[in-house]
């Protein structure tokens, strides 16, 4: 068999010789544009994967920084990575990293949501379940928490905490907090 290309016959012999010459240049548009929209499309089909690839290098620099015992930096690195494209494993670091820095409540409430989403898959990560549950148990006794007390006058008031607001039913239980 023979191959021919554009570059033996023109861009003319698209359609034949009975095809006229604007119904030619309508069909050369028209792939010319299915191809662009194809390759647009398929960059622009998938927004995730640029946040991935966000998550993952914020992750990966922020696990340099944590063996280096960085703990400052490395977390808000983590929590970005773990906006971006949530994963356990950036959960259970970020977790650790705020544990390192005395932000207790914060690292018990990603330690809590760790275990449950790791007890949650389809296969229940026991690892991690595990490490979560030893490290729930070890920050617990350390957390810190605001009791608010007011009198029954004020029904329908709201406590603002660190620019999280708070209403009654959570006050006299205890709004946990970093120290």
């Amino acid at each position: 068999t023979r191959e021919t290309s554009t570059a033996d016959h023109g861009a003319s012999d698209i359609g034949g010789p009975t095809m006229t010459r604007s119904l030619r240049v309508l069909a050369i548009s028209v792939a010319i544009g299915a191809q662009a929209l194809t390759v647009t499309g398929s960059a622009l089909a998938d927004p995730t994967a640029d946040r991935s690839a966000a998550a993952e290098d914020l992750f990966q620099r922020a696990k340099v920084l944590l063996a280096k015992r960085e703990f400052a930096p490395a977390c808000p690195m983590l929590l970005e990575s773990y906006r971006l494209d949530p994963a356990g494993g950036t959960l259970q670091n970020l977790a650790v990293c705020y544990e390192e820095i005395g932000k207790w409540a914060s690292a018990y409430a990603r330690f809590q949501e760790l275990r449950a989403i790791s007890k949650a898959g389809e296969r229940p990560r026991l690892d991690r379940i595990k490490l979560a549950e030893e490290h729930i148990a070890k920050l617990e006794p350390r957390i810190s928490r605001v009791v608010i007390v007011m009198p029954e006058a004020n029904v329908g008031a709201e406590v603002t905490l660190d620019g999280v607001k708070y209403l009654q039913p959570s006050w006299s239980a205890g709004i946990a907090v970093d120290p």
